[in-house]
């Protein structure tokens, strides 16, 4: 058993930098919420529906996805992951406690992680585990109009326009939710970046 680790005056300045991270991130993701409502518009004028662009739609919610998971990252790393020693998983547990981040934050979803680094590895996966092999990417569905065909097909990336949910195979992401609590988490630590490490309080 080890003791706690104590903080340093240079753990601080990683924690500054990891903040300037963290602010940048979710500038990023600002950006990609962005451009996916702007999708969202342009597929209804003047209540007229029309054919979304839906590339342009998904490279957005990877983006956003993506930073998202990078904040996951940053916030969350434990010793249970490789490379991770008890002093950095004990600098980001301070790191949270600065930003007064939560483990029940939508931000601490390890599936965020997973949804495109680890992509390959559920397209194979998938292959093994669904005999039928019927398999659509990129589509809205709102979940009024699934018929009980829907759930013979398997979704590599789907969007309920209703609820504001993506998916990416089973794992589902609400982007209003997370959209929230990336922006919450980017505010606080912006004001920690634009502080001074060594004037922060002491952290246990």
């Amino acid at each position: 058993m080890t003791g706690p680790v104590s903080e340093s005056a240079d753990d601080r300045r990683l924690e500054w930098v990891f903040a300037h991270e963290l602010a940048r991130q979710a500038r990023i993701a600002r950006r990609a919420v962005g451009e996916i409502d702007q999708v969202v518009r342009d597929a209804q004028i003047d209540g007229i529906p029309r054919l979304p662009d839906f590339e342009r739609f998904w490279v957005a919610v990877q983006t956003f996805l993506g930073s998202a998971a990078m904040m996951s990252k940053i916030l969350w790393a434990t010793t249970r992951q490789k490379g991770i020693t008890p002093e950095m998983e004990a600098r980001r547990g301070r790191l949270r406690r600065r930003l007064n981040v939560v483990d029940s934050s939508p931000v601490n979803d390890k599936q965020l992680r997973n949804d495109f680094e680890h992509f390959d590895e559920r397209l194979e996966q998938w292959w093994v585990e669904d005999d039928r092999h019927n398999i659509i990417d990129e589509s809205w569905i709102p979940s009024s109009s699934r018929s009980p065909a829907f759930h013979t097909t398997s979704y590599m990336r789907l969007y309920d326009q209703e609820t504001g949910v993506v998916s990416v195979f089973d794992h589902e992401v609400n982007i209003g939710e997370l959209y929230r609590a990336v922006i919450e988490i980017g505010d606080r630590a912006q004001t920690l970046a634009d502080s001074r490490p060594e004037e922060w309080a002491p952290e246990p």
